[in-house]
């Protein structure tokens, strides 16, 4: 996210949110078991819930009530990261993530069985004019898999047209370098720019107006 004004931004926030329900269509059932697995630690928070090795890990994890194999995870590691589950199936307030206290009281030995959504955001206190910030995030269907897929992120590039974009469809760039010649990689790309052109893909942005 960049600042493309001329004042200072203050409490800015970036969330996704997703209503999981993956075991309806097995069972029929919305509801899953929604918990925090871990929590970048502020003050107030329960102990427990910091990764012994990953201290800056945030994950939020619903799983399947017949069948708990069926998982799902978002999550990052960053140190303005936060996650949470409370009731609703949508979710519009970023702030929410960092006030509501529910989810302090449930864990993966003790979930929230319920139909609602599960939340990442990220809070930054202030963005400088012409500065920008950066993060990223993954959505998992192994706990394990999530500093897997955060590390493999280190290589991917999403390029954006102009600091501002607007309208029905913006086309991105996107491109990685891993130093590898693979996939629908171009060895001839890799000679001259150690850069691989993957594919232009479309994003759809959509606004809408909040309360209305």
């Amino acid at each position: 996210m960049k600042n493309v004004g001329s004042t200072p931004l203050t409490d800015v926030y970036y969330m996704r949110t997703v209503d999981p329900d993956q075991e309806q269509p097995f069972t029929g059932n919305f509801n899953t078991n929604n918990y925090v697995a871990y929590q970048r630690y502020e003050t107030g928070d329960p102990a427990g819930y910091v990764h012994p090795t990953i201290p800056n890990l945030c994950l939020v994890a619903a799983s399947g009530v017949r069948y708990p194999e069926l998982y799902m995870g978002l999550g990052s590691v960053d140190s303005h990261c936060r996650v949470n589950t409370h009731p609703g199936l949508e979710h519009f307030r970023p702030e929410d993530t960092w006030t509501k206290n529910a989810w302090k009281g449930y864990d993966s030995g003790s979930p929230w069985n319920a139909d609602q959504a599960t939340d990442l955001a990220f809070r930054y206190s202030s963005i400088d004019p012409g500065a920008s910030v950066q993060f990223k995030f993954s959505y998992v269907l192994l706990e394990s898999d999530l500093t897997r897929a955060l590390s493999a992120l280190e290589a991917v590039s999403i390029n954006a047209p102009s600091a501002r974009v607007s309208g029905p469809s913006v086309l991105f760039q996107i491109t990685i370098d891993d130093g590898r010649n693979e996939g629908n990689c171009l060895e001839a790309e890799y000679q001259t720019t150690s850069s691989c052109l993957i594919a232009s893909v479309e994003f759809y942005i959509y606004t809408s107006a909040v309360g209305r």
